[in-house]
């Protein structure tokens, strides 16, 4: 006898719903999963499997494609001293300054940065990784630093609006009644400021004021986005920052799995 179904018919619908909701909001951002994510997504929505199903085949498929690999770097230059910049607060370094001897210990280092939690969509995640094998980079040419925090705050920022999106263009609309979504684009400041008012995003990750360790988000994303000369050093910090907005705001999103490409974390190659 068949197993009875895992969910009713009109939760079903919702689901589905939902999935359609998300597709339709990452299009906006010129973002689609692939056509095998999109069979498993939707058999996901009709609970034909389960979460840990979902996960494994989505993990399985993203390990053949993505690594921290050392190889990329000449083995003549895989031990050297390398200096950066370190962070205070749980789950950081604790220390104002880190030293890797070696490009493997560097790489772990930048394992530890990964968002490794399943409710964040992959294709937010993969994107915040790619900031991460920029980083890698840096042993050999540290001018690539700004480029890899650049990137992250570019997927912080879409992170959150796959979050915040809707409520945000809601409260814009009572003041500005013809605005359409299209032409709706949050800013960083905007959604973080939002976090902090609406979703008790703790001060530690973002502050209003702009003052204390998480008053700089916004701040480090307009100065890299504008030039300024004389922001050159790398920011410490600063990935453990974004790392954890993205996952506070996806705290309570059990299915924010459903309009992803890809699920998984980022394996190590020595």
């Amino acid at each position: 006898m068949a197993p009875p179904p895992r969910y009713s018919p009109d939760e079903i619908a919702r689901r589905l719903a939902a999935l359609a909701d998300a597709r339709s909001n990452n299009a906006m951002e010129g973002l689609y999963e692939s056509e095998n994510d999109a069979v498993l997504l939707d058999a996901f929505a009709r609970g034909e499997i389960d979460r840990a199903e979902l996960d494994w085949h989505l993990r399985v498929d993203l390990r053949k494609k993505m690594a921290l690999d050392i190889d990329l770097v000449n083995p003549i230059h895989h031990r050297k001293g390398f200096i950066y910049p370190g962070s205070f607060g749980s789950g950081r370094p604790n220390q104002p300054l880190m030293q890797f001897d070696h490009i493997s210990k560097w790489r772990d280092y930048l394992l530890t940065l990964q968002v490794n939690d399943t409710r964040v969509p992959g294709i937010h995640r993969d994107a915040y990784h790619d900031a991460l094998r920029i980083l890698l980079l840096a042993w050999v040419e540290p001018a690539v630093v700004q480029s890899a925090e650049m990137q992250a705050l570019r997927s912080l920022e879409g992170a959150l609006r796959g979050v915040y999106f809707q409520r945000l263009y809601e409260k814009e609309r009572t003041r500005r009644h013809r605005l359409k979504p299209e032409n709706f684009k949050p800013g960083l400041r905007q959604v973080l400021s939002f976090m902090s008012e609406h979703d008790d995003l703790p001060d530690a990750l973002h502050s209003k004021s702009g003052r204390g360790p998480g008053g700089a988000l916004d701040t480090i994303r307009n100065h890299l986005a504008h030039g300024d000369p004389l922001n050159k050093l790398p920011c410490g910090g600063l990935f453990e920052g974004v790392r954890d907005v993205i996952v506070y705001a996806y705290r309570n999103h059990p299915e924010s799995a459903l309009p992803q490409s890809q699920v998984g974390g980022m394996q190590a190659f020595d």
